[in-house]
């Protein structure tokens, strides 16, 4: 985030394990996850998931690009 000058509201991380939650929240980002991967959407949830979805398409209304 540094390198591209860019802040944590500016950010978010997508991923698919408990690993990307624990990630994300290091870097004080929002985490939305996909249900693809060997973690189901109740054990992303109580790690801290922000969002959770089947496939990337359903976060489309969440996710905002400023220009």
């Amino acid at each position: 985030m540094e390198f591209l000058s860019v802040s944590t509201n500016e950010c978010c991380y997508v991923g698919n394990a408990l690993s990307d939650v624990q990630m994300a929240k290091s870097a004080g980002v929002k985490i939305f996850c996909v249900t693809t991967g060997h973690n189901f959407a109740a054990e992303l949830r109580t790690a801290g998931a922000d969002y959770i979805g089947g496939n990337f398409w359903e976060f489309h209304d969440e996710i905002r690009c400023s220009r």
